[in-house]
Formats: structure tokens, sequence, C-alpha cells
């Protein structure tokens, strides 16, 4: 395998679609970005999305809008993406913050050390916007009798800091604002990112768009047509409408078609995908690519998008 082929894949995987909803996210950031540059007072956002609808790629294009670099001994930062730890509390939760700061000793020092440290640490690398990814772990792995101080605190740290700042995660992630009046007026902008539909004409064509797109980055000799009505509607129940299963999809086929020199069908390459990447037990009758299958969202028991009950929390509520 050549490495001109691994960086074409590279490139691929690479590829940013900008439909509505992720231009929509965009758009309102940076434009918060630009009226906070410009001296007005920070405004919070909550970004939520059911996971594979692309709020990692938001964050990645803001940073790739606004790269890091360097000026002098200090390497610059304008957005800062922070990873909830998975079992959250004040003192993990600034370690984090000192870790996606480059912090060499984030587990050193007090909780009120730390904080110092990161407030320091995002002036001197002139961070504009700090990212609060997988903000959901707060609602299922958190103490409940820390949520209230991890609320006071996060509330109490971005007063300081004085810069955009936005937290990131599944829809239920909205529940911990429930408990801080003031971190919930905060962060009174929402922003969220959906899954593609077909059950309207304005929605498929909107979805056999950004199939469009993914097919337009490949050579011409390599386009598969994923926009055409049967293999979009194919590629929707396979991916169940998700920006991260297409993708999963469409890279698939390129990497088979690239790696393997493969000149199947595209419609059989599809089929040879889904049931290597998404689901591996799969059913002929309902791999979305099979002649003859049914066509309907796999969503039932023991099917790859099956649906969950919601993970709730009965101690959180309104702060008294």
């Amino acid at each position: 395998m050549s490495s001109d082929v691994i960086e074409d894949i590279q490139s691929f995987e690479s590829i940013v679609v900008h439909h509505a909803g992720f231009v929509e996210a965009v758009s309102h950031l940076h434009l918060t970005l630009k009226m906070s540059a410009a001296g007005a007072s920070p405004k919070h956002s909550l970004l939520l999305g059911e996971s594979g609808t692309g709020k990692t790629w938001v964050a990645k294009h803001l940073q790739s809008l606004y790269p890091a670099g360097v000026d002098g001994d200090h390497l610059l930062r304008p957005i800062v993406c922070v990873q909830t730890p998975a079992s959250p509390s004040i003192k993990s939760l600034a370690e984090s913050l000192l870790v996606a700061l480059q912090d060499p000793i984030p587990d050193r020092g007090t909780t009120t050390a730390k904080r110092a440290r990161a407030l320091h640490l995002a002036k001197c690398s002139k961070v504009r916007m700090i990212i609060f990814d997988e903000f959901q772990h707060f609602i299922d792995n958190g103490h409940s009798n820390s949520l209230q101080s991890v609320a006071d605190w996060l509330k109490g740290f971005i007063d300081e800091c004085e810069i955009p700042c936005v937290l990131m995660g599944l829809p239920r992630s909205a529940q911990i604002l429930r408990i801080n009046e003031q971190l919930r007026r905060r962060f009174s902008t929402h922003l969220q990112l959906l899954p593609f539909s077909i059950n309207s004409a304005l929605a498929f064509e909107e979805f056999q768009m950004v199939l469009n797109e993914f097919d337009l980055a490949l050579p011409p000799s390599l386009r598969c047509g994923y926009a055409e009505p049967d293999i979009a509607k194919r590629i929707f129940f396979a991916s169940n409408g998700l920006i991260a299963n297409v993708r999963k999809l469409v890279l698939g086929v390129y990497e088979l078609k690239m790696l393997d020199d493969r000149q199947d069908p595209s419609i059989n390459l599809l089929k040879r995908v889904f049931t290597r990447d998404i689901w591996r037990e799969a059913p002929t009758e309902l791999n979305p690519f099979s002649e003859g299958c049914t066509l309907r969202l796999l969503n039932k028991a023991g099917e790859p998008f099956e649906i969950s009950a919601p993970k709730t929390r009965a101690s959180i509520g309104r702060r008294s």
C-alpha cells in the first residue's frame, strides 16, 4: 500500500459536508467569537445532539478556522476542547481542563490552585473559546451530592475566564442546567444537531445533497452515485440518518476501491461495508443493500440502532 493511497484516504476522511444543521451551529459560534473579540460580553452556548450527529466535527471545524500558533514562548490555542471525565467531579473536571490547556502537572495542587493555573494558561494561550465535550457524563455518572457544587464551580470559572464557553453533549446534558439558575441563564442559547430525515421531499433532498457532496469529493472514475434516489434511501436506513454512519459507509467503499482495487457495483460494496462496519450479524433480508430486502428503521431489539431507555437522574431538581 503506497503512501499516496494512504494520503488520499486520509484526505477523503477529513471532508466536511456543510449541511444545514452544521452550518447553523458553526455560524452561530463563529459570530459569538467575533462579537467577543469586538468587546461584547461573552455568550455561552449549549450544543446538543445524539451520538453521530456531528458535534465533534463542529468543534474540529472551529479549530481549523482558528488554528493554533506560537507567540514567543507561548503556544496560542484559540479554541480549546475539554473532554469531560467519565466520572466527573470538580477535581477531575479541573484536571481535564488543565490537560486540554497542556499544563505539565495537571494532577498537582488543590482545586483552587488548579483553577488559578487554568485561568492563567487560558490567558497566556489567548484562548478565545472553551468547549466542554461529552457533558452528559455529569448526568450519567456524576455524584448527586456534587452536581450543585460542580455547577457553581463551572459558573464561577466561566465568569472569571471571560470568554465564550460551549457545553457539548447528548440531549440529556441540558439537565444539569436545571439545578443552577445562574448557570442556566448563562447558557440560554441552545443549538441542536439532528439526524437526517427522509419524511418529506425537502428533508430527502437535503440528505441527497449531503451524499452528493461526498460523491463529488471523489475522483470522477470512483464516484458511486450515492445521491440517486434508490441508493440514497438505502444509505439512510443503513446509517439511521446519522452523518457519522454515512461517513463510515462512503469511506469504507472508498477504502475498498483504493486498497483492494474493487470494481464491484457500488451497491455490492455498500452491502459489504455495512456488515463490516455497522452490523456484522445483519441477516440478508435486513441489509439495506441486499436485493429484495425490507427497507425500514433498524431500531428493534438486537438491531444496530436499537432504541434504549433514556438515562435520567431523579435526584436532579431545581435549586431551592
